[in-house]
């Protein structure tokens, strides 16, 4: 109180309003931090789907090389040879631009350090390109290097943030791209090398028998494993099943079909005269329909959270409107109420001086 006394009345004013402006800047301060931190996430999340992106891309076409080149390698076939040497082509261009990208959110390095060891591993696979004595040992040869990729899928999440998204829809939707739809691919594709290669021969023997009888079993089981998944995914919101739940129908029954084609042209026949071309197309044309779903799935995951990324921004940015606005209303109001006040006591200033000179007029 004595402090208050011994100020002027600009410095009064000046101090209340201070005093007032501290916890407003306080509040202002916590809630921009806070958005900030957000929208800093969020944009880790699109930069980190992007490189999900492309490391799936990489899966995909490690796929392809590993059912086209653990037949060609073994069996001299022109068209399965030339499709392996295009899906080779493919995963070099893949690496070296996922190699060149950046990305701000990998600040310890874990994810640019295991794209380099990724390229690294890929550049030495197709330099040796070694030969194995049988099938089983030559595709898990090309196969090591599709786990590889896989890995890459699951640490892009991990480094980005998308596996700590807060939104229940985002997680459930990238973990049926990451899981089962990234597995019905996998066995698929072996269930299509596996069948080129003993329709090539024109009869089974004991050691394809066996993958056969194996595939067959993995069929069944990524089958029954894919439709719950789908079910809970497509009912993560109503967008998404207004988005996605009519084109994921296409995928309930497209591993069956392949494995009705593998026991019916393959496994149970005792002379297989199916045309190699025409149970790839078959198979290819399956895995293609998980794919374009894939695709769609992540356009839809990008597009909510570029909305995110809007609406964020959006709120910081009223944010500084609201509290420019207040700062302008309290510098008026202190600008007003101190010139009113000064210019009253100026008033009854003047007023007491002519009292005490006698005048009162």
């Amino acid at each position: 109180m004595a402090l208050m006394n011994r100020l002027t009345y600009v410095y009064k004013f000046t101090l209340i309003s201070v005093l007032w402006l501290i916890p407003i800047g306080g509040l202002t301060y916590m809630l921009v931090s806070q958005l900030n931190d957000s929208i800093a996430r969020v944009e880790s999340e699109v930069d980190g789907l992007k490189a999900y992106q492309s490391a799936y891309q990489i899966v995909q076409e490690a796929i392809n090389y590993r059912d086209y080149r653990s037949v060609s390698k073994l069996r001299p076939i022109e068209e399965i040879d030339q499709k392996s040497l295009s899906a080779r082509k493919k995963i070099s261009l893949l690496v070296s631009d996922l190699e060149d990208m950046e990305f701000e959110f990998d600040v310890n390095g874990d994810l640019k350090n295991q794209i380099n060891g990724l390229a690294k591993d890929w550049k030495r696979m197709a330099a040796e390109d070694n030969f194995e004595n049988d099938f089983g040992n030559q595709f898990k040869y090309y196969d090591s290097f599709v786990e590889k990729a896989r890995n890459l899928v699951a640490t892009s999440t991990q480094v980005s943030g998308l596996a700590q998204d807060s939104s229940r829809e985002i997680l459930l939707l990238l973990e049926l791209s990451s899981g089962s739809i990234l597995k019905a691919n996998d066995v698929l594709g072996k269930a299509r090398s596996i069948g080129i290669f003993t329709l090539n021969d024109g009869t089974v023997n004991y050691t394809m028998s066996d993958l056969l009888n194996e595939i067959f079993d993995q069929l069944t089981s990524v089958n029954t494993s894919l439709l719950p998944s789908l079910e809970v995914a497509m009912k993560a919101s109503p967008q998404v099943a207004g988005k996605l739940s009519s084109h994921s129908e296409v995928l309930k029954g497209s591993i069956l079909v392949v494995q009705d084609s593998v026991d019916q042209d393959i496994i149970t026949p005792m002379r297989l005269e199916k045309p190699i071309s025409e149970f790839d197309g078959l198979v290819t044309s399956e895995m293609d329909k998980f794919k374009n779903f894939n695709d769609r799935l992540l356009v839809y995951v990008g597009t909510t959270l570029e909305n995110r990324l809007a609406e964020e921004t959006r709120a910081r940015m009223m944010l500084f409107a609201v509290l420019s606005l207040l700062l302008a209303v309290i510098v008026y109001l202190y600008m007003g109420f101190s010139v009113s006040v000064r210019t009253t006591i100026a008033s009854f200033s003047s007023a007491a001086r002519k009292v005490a000179n006698g005048d009162l007029t």
